[in-house]
């Protein structure tokens, strides 16, 4: 079986000194979506099964943070394919 490993990290723009509740919020949605995740200091490693999924959710939280009135300064994404043993 192969997954998608990838580490990304999004910028809002307007928050202010703190972003926290902005982090909180992305942090939801990906324990929504039933993903792995595990946050790091400067960006976010996750799990999925293919690409689309993990666009869909990394625009899911675009669309997250300006709902929220941010702008999304800029993002960066890091992916690979790699094969999982069960």
């Amino acid at each position: 079986m192969f997954m998608i490993v990838a580490d990304f990290s999004m910028v809002p723009m307007g928050s202010g000194t703190g972003a926290a509740k902005y982090i909180i919020a992305v942090y939801d949605l990906l324990k929504e979506s039933g993903v792995k995740f595990i946050p790091g200091p400067m960006s976010t490693s996750v799990e999925t099964k293919s690409f689309e999924e993990l666009f869909d959710l990394i625009e899911k939280a675009n669309q997250l943070l300006k709902e929220m009135g941010n702008t999304l300064h800029g993002s960066k994404i890091y992916a690979e394919a790699t094969s999982r043993v069960n």
